[in-house]
């Protein structure tokens, strides 16, 4: 089965990635997803899975 191919998904791997792989705090992880860039995608996906990732991040 495979994930749905989706701006929220791609950045979701990505944070995993940036924890998990490169050791990064939140604070650093928050600054990747305010500056990641993925041409996939449209500017509105872009930036609704970049909202709703910092506001998780941050509660």
């Amino acid at each position: 089965m495979s994930e749905e191919l989706t701006a929220k998904n791609s950045l979701k791997k990505n944070i995993n990635f940036w924890f998990n792989e490169c050791g990064l705090s939140k604070s650093e992880v928050i600054n990747e997803v305010i500056n990641w860039k993925n041409f996939a995608y449209t500017l509105k996906e872009l930036e609704e899975a970049k909202n709703e990732a910092i506001r998780e991040l941050r509660n």
